[in-house]
């Protein structure tokens, strides 16, 4: 795949909640990094996978996305995302905010995996 169809094969494993899917496009050598909105930071790809597993069990959410930016070099590429999410709360109270996701990719033996990913509330 290349990069941009990386990209879209994340995205189509998030928006289908397919584990698999995602985790073909996460780096398997390099420690991947995952930043949420609340700052928590996760290192490793077995804690992006176990986060992942349970943010997916939710069949509450929904989430659509925008490309508002995408770099690509040959060994690295990078893509910022406007995302729209809605949730229903603990409470049944409705949650919906924009996200910028910002992802770093690397590339390795002619394929692209993720090692980044940054989620920060829009205002």
């Amino acid at each position: 795949m290349n990069f941009d169809e990386t990209v879209q094969a994340l995205f189509e494993g998030i928006k289908n909640r397919d584990v698999e899917k995602l985790l073909s496009t996460i780096s398997i050598d390099e420690e991947v990094c995952l930043i949420l909105p609340n700052g928590a930071f996760f290192k490793g790809r077995s804690a992006f996978i176990n986060l992942h597993t349970a943010w997916f069990a939710d069949p509450d959410w929904h989430m659509d996305v925008k490309f508002l930016r995408t770099i690509e070099t040959p060994e690295m590429g990078y893509a910022l995302i406007l995302a729209d999410y809605s949730d229903v709360t603990l409470e049944d109270q409705p949650y919906e905010k924009q996200h910028y996701l910002s992802l770093v990719f690397t590339k390795k033996d002619d394929v692209w995996h993720l090692v980044h990913d940054q989620n920060t509330v829009a205002q």
